[in-house]
């Protein structure tokens, strides 16, 4: 069964990123009462998953086109450990 698209699965990864910011922002202020930081919390979490998502993604074209193209260039991982 295939998953139903939600508004998440049509960001891009700079409007995305860009929500984030926003949220962080937001979040940072303290003036959100409980319930509201609560929920810009998940929906940040969200949006940082999308984020990595893309650049998965983006990673994954550039190694295939790499390949395709018979390169020679050492492609190293990203890291994407956003645990700081």
């Amino acid at each position: 069964m295939a998953k139903k698209k939600t508004e998440m699965d049509e960001l891009t990864f700079e409007d995305a990123l860009n929500r984030l910011r926003e949220l962080a922002e937001k979040l940072e202020s303290e003036e959100l009462d409980l319930e509201n930081a609560l929920q810009g919390y998940e929906d940040a979490v969200r949006l940082a998953s999308r984020c990595l998502e893309l650049l998965k993604d983006a990673e994954e074209r550039v190694k295939m086109i790499a390949e395709s193209e018979g390169a020679k260039t050492i492609l190293e991982d990203f890291d994407t450990d956003i645990s700081e």
